[in-house]
């Protein structure tokens, strides 16, 4: 079993190598997730840790930025606990964001 590794930074982009062919001709453009370490660990020796990439499907990104809008709701909600207001207001706003972050990807 291997042991797991972390990164602390995350970049979406899109390349324009990173395509995907389809069944009958053309191609759909992947979103490229990129995971990686910059800095300096506790000793202040620079981190040395390959980046890790993915490439989504332009469905499987949408996906993915939906539930990171929603659980970074909860997280922030999780940190103090506002009234019910405030709360109904920060689920507003992580739907608008989802909803903009949705239709710019489809244009």
């Amino acid at each position: 079993m291997s042991e797991i590794e972390y990164r602390l930074e995350a970049h979406a982009t899109l390349r324009p190598e990173a395509t995907e062919g389809l069944v009958g001709g053309g191609h759909i453009q992947l979103v490229t997730l990129e995971l990686q370490d910059t800095g300096e660990d506790e000793q202040g020796h620079p981190i040395d840790r390959p980046k890790v990439r993915c490439e989504l499907r332009p469905p499987e990104a949408r996906l993915l930025a939906y539930t990171l809008l929603s659980l970074a709701e909860r997280a922030d909600l999780l940190r103090f606990e506002p009234d019910p207001a405030q709360r109904a207001a920060a689920r507003a706003r992580a739907r608008a964001a989802a909803h903009a972050a949705a239709e710019g990807s489809v244009r």
